[in-house]
């Protein structure tokens, strides 16, 4: 296993803030050669961060590709704070995987084609002890699938309030 960390500034904040950029790389020899790297920075008071994962998803002893695993996964995330509100959004994509299709006999291999999602989430403080949250999952109703004939859920909206006595 290997790791990695840099760390640069991008530019002068006011004294008591820190301003950088850090990254890490991530290599595990108990997988097929799976790589992750991870970026992490605050940017214009914005939290970005990103990750992605290459894989080689395949039975070390029959070279044969495991089922439903994508090949390269992304994920964006940019997070922001005003005062008692919170605001963020995700952007999620998968690359194709293979799976087996059941539905016919005998199974056959199919593609799977990748896909992207963007959610979005918020969040307001009421009080030091109330906090109300909301999230939109799969904003843009993306159809997709990770498992053949599995159908993946489309928009999917939550809200939740949390009271935290102090």
């Amino acid at each position: 296993r290997s790791d990695a960390y840099f760390a640069s500034p991008l530019a002068q904040g006011t004294p008591g803030k820190q301003c950088g950029l850090a990254a890490t790389g991530d290599y595990q020899p108990s997988l097929r050669s799976p790589w992750l790297a991870a970026l992490d920075t605050r940017l214009a008071d914005w939290d970005l961060s990103g990750s992605l994962t290459l894989l080689d998803p395949r039975d070390r002893d029959t070279d044969e590709v495991l089922l439903r695993r994508a090949r390269k996964t992304l994920r964006l995330d940019a997070d922001r704070q005003f005062g008692a509100t919170g605001v963020g959004m995700s952007l999620i994509a998968q690359d194709s995987r293979t799976d087996q299709d059941f539905s016919t006999w005998p199974a056959q291999t199919v593609d799977l084609a990748g896909y992207a999602l963007v959610d979005l989430r918020a969040s307001h403080r009421l009080s030091k002890e109330w906090i109300v949250r909301g999230q939109i999952k799969n904003l843009l109703d993306k159809e997709y699938e990770t498992v053949k004939t599995y159908n993946s859920l489309g928009r999917e909206v939550f809200v939740s309030i949390a009271y935290a006595p102090k």
